[in-house]
């Protein structure tokens, strides 16, 4: 079967239960992409800022991140399960890191502000231009 990350051809055994859908990735990929949630907390002047990524920040994951969208459900269930219910919740792409400077000095900096992505962006360089 072919990877539809890497490419390469990969061996893998195939069940009954998979029989119909083969596997999408190589064993190396899937390694790659598991997911290892990571948090940060920047205090700001009012509140604090909760930064949940998923995965370390290299070349391979940035490459790869409109394939990774399907990942997105495990941040969704941990800002569902938040018990603080004035909290801002933001996802954060390379977009919105972009223009950061634009919007941050409006967001409300009084309580939590969750900001969700799939790799961890230096906020602190950003917040400090703020």
């Amino acid at each position: 079967m072919r990877c539809d990350l890497c490419g390469r051809f990969h061996v893998h055994d195939i069940s009954f239960n998979e029989l119909f859908e083969k596997p999408a990735l190589c064993p190396t990929c899937e390694k790659r992409i598991a997911i290892e949630k990571h948090m940060q907390v920047i205090p700001v002047s009012g509140g604090t800022i909760e930064y949940h990524t998923l995965h370390e920040n290299n070349a391979f994951i940035r490459s790869n991140e409109l394939y990774l969208d399907h990942q997105y459900a495990h941040l969704f269930r941990m800002a569902l399960n938040r018990k603080n219910e004035d909290a801002v919740i933001l996802f954060l792409n390379l977009r919105e890191y972009e223009t950061m400077g634009r919007w941050l000095p409006y967001a409300n900096m009084d309580s939590v502000m969750m900001l969700f992505g799939q790799y961890p962006l230096d906020l602190v360089s950003k917040l400090d231009n703020r």
